[in-house]
């Protein structure tokens, strides 16, 4: 089953009553951040997480978020 979030707000929601067996998660949201709800996802869950964004920054600090925030990959 794949359900759709549009907002971090929504996301949070969703993870509380479904049981995804994985999640693609944007690093721009409209009323967050994905990296701080990549942490928080990691406070409870150790879920693959797939982020990826289009935001403009250096890969490198980009990367080094995603790493210690435990995501599986980032593209």
């Amino acid at each position: 089953m794949l359900v759709h979030a549009g907002t971090l707000a929504a996301a949070r929601k969703l993870l509380e009553s479904e049981k995804p067996d994985a999640i693609l998660l944007d690093l721009n949201l409209p009323d967050g951040d994905g990296i701080t709800f990549c942490r928080e996802i990691r406070e409870t869950s150790q879920l693959p997480i797939l982020m990826l964004t289009a935001r403009d920054m250096e890969r490198g600090s980009c990367f080094t978020a995603v790493l210690l925030n435990d995501a599986a990959k980032y593209v």
